[in-house]
Parts: structure tokens; sequence; C-alpha cells
């Protein structure tokens, strides 16, 4: 009775990052010239152009949270002033109504804001 036996050779590599593993990278030196530096110079510029980017956006949302601060400031304060205004010329009701919706307004989005910066912090972490 004849056995036959079989060999089987299994090799697995696994790199895991932004760059090619640095095997593949002196392979690609054998095929391009200078291939690795070229492939690392083009990671880098890809890099420096995202984190250009993101610090251009950063600073655009920054701004535009400034601007709708101000401007929910300066809504707010011409509310109130209106309500007082109303309040001295003798429409109290509408005065009144114009100064508490302003004022429950304020409340909700101070409360909504703390909620959703308290959400954003837990998801973060």
């Amino acid at each position: 009775m004849a056995t036959t036996s079989v060999k089987i050779n299994h090799h697995e590599e696994l790199h895991s990052g932004p760059l090619p593993a640095p095997q593949a990278l002196r392979e690609y030196n054998e095929i391009i010239p200078n291939g690795a530096e070229r492939i690392t110079t083009v990671f880098e510029n890809q890099s420096n152009h995202r984190l250009s980017l993101e610090t251009k956006v950063i600073g655009r949302q920054t701004f535009q949270s400034l601007l709708g601060q101000i401007f929910g400031f300066l809504i707010a304060l011409i509310c109130l002033i209106i309500g007082v205004y109303l309040i001295e010329k003798g429409h109290e009701v509408a005065g009144i109504t114009l100064f508490g919706i302003d004022i429950v307004g304020l409340a909700a989005i101070f409360v909504i804001g703390k909620k959703l910066q308290k959400d954003s912090l837990e998801e973060n972490k």
C-alpha cells in the first residue's frame, strides 16, 4: 500500500496602516526608482492637505457659532426691550407675553444646548 504525503506551507502577513508594509516599500523600490520615497511623499502631502482643510473647517465652524450666538443675543435683547416698551405703553398682555416667550425660549435653548454638549462629550469618550 502506497502512502502519499502532502506538505502545505502557508504564510500570511497582515499589515495595517496608511503606508504599505516595509517589505512592500522595498519591492516598490525594485520596480520604480525611488518608489518608496515617492509613495511616502504623496502620503505626507495628502496628510498636510487634510490637516489644512480640517483647520479651515474648524475655524469656519467656530466663526459661524460665534456669529449665531451674537445674533441670538441681539434678537433676544430686542424682544426683551420691545416687551418692556409694550408694558410701559399700557399693552401689558402683549408685553408680558413677548417677554415671557423670550425668557422661556432662552431657557429652552440653554437647557437643550447643555444636553447636546453632554451627549457629544459622552459620544466622544
